[in-house]
C-alpha cells in the first residue's frame, strides 16, 4: 500500500495545513493517513485539483526558480537580527542564572543555619522550638535535585548561545568581505 502522506510530505506541509486545505479535521486527516478512515469525496476532489495544479506547465517552471537566491543585503540583515536575538536570549539566561544562584545562596544559608541552632545546645526562649526543623526543611526542599537540574540545563543552553553567537558573528563577517 503505497503511504497516503506521500502527497502531503512531497508539499512540505503539515497534517493540520493539509487537513485545512481539504476543509476537514486534522484528527480525519491523521486516521486517513494511519488507513483508519477514507477520504469524503468532496476532499478526493480537492485533492484530485493540488495533483492537477501541481503537474500543470506553470508548476513546474516554478520549481525550476525555487530556492530563490539571497540578497547579500538581506542575508546580512538576518544575520544581524538573529545574533540580537541571541544576545537577548543570553540575557535572559544570564538573569536566570543568576536568580537561580541567589534562591541557592539563600537556602544553603537557611540549611547551615538551622543545622548549626540545632546541632548543640538548644537556643533559650524561642516561641516556637520547631521553627528550626521548619527552616531546615524549607531549605533542604530548597535545595533538592530539581534546582541542580535546572541549573545545569540553563547553563547548557547558555553555552549553546555562545557558540551560536561565535557562528554568527563569523557568518556576518564573512558577508560583509563578499
Amino acid at each position: 500500500m503505497k503511504n497516503r502522506a506521500t502527497l502531503r510530505q512531497e508539499l512540505g506541509i503539515t497534517q493540520e495545513e493539509m487537513a485545512i486545505l481539504l476543509n476537514m479535521k486534522r484528527s480525519h486527516m491523521a486516521m486517513y493517513e494511519s488507513g483508519e478512515r477514507e477520504l469524503p469525496s468532496s476532499a478526493l476532489t480537492i485533492l484530485y485539483e493540488i495533483q492537477m495544479k501541481l503537474q500543470s506547465p506553470e508548476a513546474v517552471a516554478l520549481k525550476s526558480e525555487w530556492p530563490p537566491e539571497a540578497i547579500p543585503e538581506q542575508q546580512q540583515q538576518l544575520l544581524i537580527q538573529l545574533l540580537r536575538k541571541n544576545q537577548f536570549q543570553q540575557m535572559k539566561l544570564a538573569r536566570a542564572i543568576s536568580a537561580l544562584e541567589e534562591k541557592q545562596q539563600a537556602h544553603t544559608k537557611a540549611w547551615q543555619l538551622g543545622k548549626c541552632l540545632t546541632e548543640g545546645k538548644p537556643l533559650k526562649n524561642l516561641a516556637f522550638p520547631g521553627i528550626l526543623d521548619v527552616i531546615k526543611i524549607r531549605a533542604t526542599s530548597g535545595l533538592a535535585i530539581h534546582n541542580a537540574n535546572r541549573f545545569n540545563a540553563l547553563c547548557v543552553q547558555r553555552d549553546l548561545l555562545v557558540h551560536e553567537e561565535v557562528w554568527l558573528k563569523a557568518a556576518i563577517k564573512k558577508e560583509s568581505l563578499s
